[in-house]
């Protein structure tokens, strides 16, 4: 196992993987060597050599019942390569999980043994409304717990005396709000992967009302930057701080992070007693700036800080499209599409409902307001790889995103219709890369579609030029096919703004449900969302085989999109606003989160 468990293999080594295989399957033949098999499959997983953790997971379950965390594992690497289960095999995989997947077994595990939160979201097997809420309570819980028994007393000291000065400040306060309220935003990817990353920039600098909110901004960064980051954050955030308008604090461990903290009184010296970026060195600092209510931009990656309550009021926005499962996370900000009042039970947190769309597509801040006219030229459809006179499907998520049930819907689509090939993206997923373009490839000839009819793009993207050319290329497809289990999110957005339709089919998750509520804010529900699989079939045919009609909703679109609500980031601003006071209001009376609309009226 030593041997194995490294990150990178260089070619040498590789082609001796199969002579290693060959002693290994003689090893766990032994009778009592069915855990080296489960133990060797997660190292070839690590790996990302697919096929091989396959094999030594089937070799696990037939010596002995793989337990649920066990089989969890191998259904999501399963689903992250497209290899998919179908019919009676994928019903019998969901009874299996109902019936082991219980309170009692999950409770047995200990927390270096949780379930992992992203993969249970992957797993096409689980039952959301049997599973995600339980699972991500549990794990949600188990944080919690860890955390606050292993704070330093300094930090319990300091925590108990700031807790008592809140609540005695909410209790003399007398509505409305008199002074500004304080507002952090939480992230460990301010330089990379926030979600929105230009509409939070958006809301951070200048777009909050400035004579009523203050900003600040906690950028986790555990280490020091390297010569070509240094100074990144600045660079990405230097119009805020210079403005004044943002207090911005960048915590890392190294000697000199105090110059990072402008204006900051350490009337407690905590870094002798933990780290800075330990989930106490973060809350301990959130909590000297008194902040009022902490929008979490990261889900489940930065839970030990929320779960030690630095503010009165937490948020969680844009980081995932599924419940956090906390108790100590007080509002999801979602809308009536996504999340409506049938799936409000899938939710620990209080339901912010914003009056239009959750999210809002930050496309006039990137492109400066400027949507894409022309049509696309032979040299574009060239540069792709894509022939300008057939007609294109398309589907731009990830590819462990597409599931199997949608899969042979697009080849049903594709059979009907001959003229017509399926443009996906390639993303590379480590040492195997080719394993989920093969699975693919294969499910198609055998379903009759030749591999010449599946084009795979590459996924471009990184600085602003790059993005700007991922999301004109989106304006070559004929229609885009959203997947059923986790449809398009940012990528739908990218879609409607180069002016192409997509077609989708919301299920019973939110991250089902993400592009109906793109849609639906732009007007064209009744042509591009549909609740059958039959229905979707026939509405793509329909809309790709009848030129008049492809070519009105691609008007449509272009001409709704410059003051739909979903690109209308300002009246956004707004409405996001007055979701933080109401929910301050709500704090105030009541001591505790309430869900609550906010409705157009409340700008206006």
């Amino acid at each position: 196992c030593a041997l194995f468990n490294v990150h990178r293999l260089n070619n040498r080594f590789r082609q001796s993987i199969g002579f290693g295989v060959t002693c290994l399957n003689l090893l766990i033949t032994e009778k009592g060597k069915s855990d080296i098999a489960i133990k060797l499959a997660k190292v070839f997983l690590q790996l990302k050599i697919f096929e091989q953790a396959f094999h030594f997971w089937k070799i696990g379950n037939e010596q002995y019942q793989l337990k649920p965390l066990e089989m969890t594992a191998w259904h999501e690497a399963e689903i992250s390569v497209c290899k998919w289960k179908f019919g009676q095999q994928a019903k019998n995989i969901t009874r299996y999980y109902i019936r082991e997947f219980t309170s009692d077994y999950l409770k047995s595990l200990s927390f270096t043994s949780a379930p992992d939160p992203i993969m249970i979201m992957r797993n096409q097997y689980l039952d959301p409304s049997s599973h995600h809420l339980l699972i991500l309570k549990l794990w949600a819980d188990k944080v919690a717990q860890i955390s606050r028994k292993n704070a330093p007393e300094t930090f319990k000291k300091f925590y108990e005396k700031i807790k008592l000065e809140r609540e005695s400040e909410r209790l003399s306060t007398q509505l409305p709000i008199k002074r500004k309220l304080r507002i952090g935003y939480l992230s460990s990817d301010f330089d990379k992967g926030v979600p929105n990353l230009p509409l939070v920039q958006h809301l951070l600098y200048g777009g909050h009302t400035i004579t009523e909110f203050e900003t600040y901004v906690y950028f986790i960064r555990p280490h020091k930057y390297s010569n070509e980051e240094v100074g990144f954050p600045y660079i990405l955030w230097r119009s805020m701080i210079e403005s004044k308008v943002v207090k911005f604090r960048l915590l890392n461990n190294e000697k000199d992070a105090t110059l990072y903290f402008e204006n900051v009184d350490f009337s407690v010296d905590f870094k002798d007693n933990y780290q800075l970026t330990s989930e106490y060195g973060v809350a301990h600092v959130i909590m000297q700036d008194k902040i009022d209510i902490l929008v979490d931009l990261n889900m489940h990656t930065l839970t030990e800080v929320l779960a030690l309550k630095p503010a009165p009021i937490s948020i969680s926005w844009v980081g995932r499209p599924v419940t956090t499962g906390a108790s100590y996370i007080d509002y999801f900000i979602t809308d009536v599409v996504m999340t409506p009042p049938h799936l409000s039970h899938l939710f620990t947190e209080k339901l912010i409902r914003m009056p239009n769309c959750a999210w809002i597509a930050p496309h006039k801040v990137l492109y400066r307001g400027i949507p894409f006219e022309d049509e696309p030229t032979k040299e574009e459809f060239d540069q792709q790889g894509l022939p300008n006179d057939k007609i294109i499907l398309a589907n731009f998520n990830q590819l462990w995103k597409i599931d199997g049930r949608a899969f042979k819907t697009w080849i049903r689509i594709m059979r009907r219709v001959p003229n017509s090939v399926l443009w996906l993206l390639d993303f590379s997923i480590g040492a195997d890369a080719n394993t989920s373009r093969k699975n693919i490839l294969e499910f198609a000839f055998q379903a009759g579609i030749s591999n010449d009819r599946i084009i795979f793009g590459k996924s471009i993207g990184g600085n602003q030029k790059a993005n700007y050319a991922h999301v004109r290329r989106s304006a070559l497809a004929t229609l885009f096919l959203d997947s059923f289990f986790y449809g398009m999110g940012s990528t739908a957005m990218n879609i409607l703004w180069a002016g192409s339709p997509i077609l989708t089919m919301p299920g019973e998750t939110l991250f089902s449900r993400m592009a109906a509520s793109f849609i639906t804010n732009l007007g064209l529900a009744e042509d591009l969302v549909v609740s059958s699989e039959r229905e979707y079939e026939e509405r793509a045919i329909q809309i790709i085989t009848n030129k008049q009609k492809l070519l009105q909703i691609k008007e449509k679109i272009r001409k709704n999109r410059i003051h739909s609500p979903l690109f209308d980031y300002l009246n956004y601003t707004r409405y996001f606003e007055k979701s933080f006071k109401l929910a301050w209001e709500n704090y105030i009376q009541f001591g505790r989160a309430q869900n609550f609309d906010v409705t157009i009226n409340d700008i206006n």
